[in-house]
């Protein structure tokens, strides 16, 4: 019984290092560049050609993600550090017409 307590022991502690690893492993993409330096942020349909670009550039990075909840996660985190590097005022108007243009 002890044996079988501690193989199961040390396969949930094998389990449990290599998350990281997996984790890691989407993290060390190439980076995605984003340019916005031709769009009015102002205007909704360069909002649509942000985003639009933003999808882009998620689905670059996360493509060698094959899990659908990682790959979601890493979408969802490259759409975010997009957002932060926005200005203020050119993430209050991304985020009122992407709302508003629902």
């Amino acid at each position: 019984m002890f044996k079988l307590v501690n193989k199961i022991t040390g396969a949930a502690l094998f389990a449990v290092a290599v998350l990281p690893i997996v984790a890691l492993s989407a993290a060390r993409a190439e980076p995605a560049t984003i340019r916005i330096s031709d769009l009015n942020l102002s205007q909704p349909a360069a909002v649509e050609t942000f985003n639009a670009r933003v999808e882009h550039a998620a689905y670059q990075v996360c493509s060698g993600v094959v899990d659908l909840t990682q790959a979601a996660a890493c979408k969802a985190s490259v759409r975010a550090e997009a957002a932060d590097q926005l200005s203020k005022s050119q993430g209050v108007q991304v985020a009122a017409l992407t709302v508003s243009g629902r």
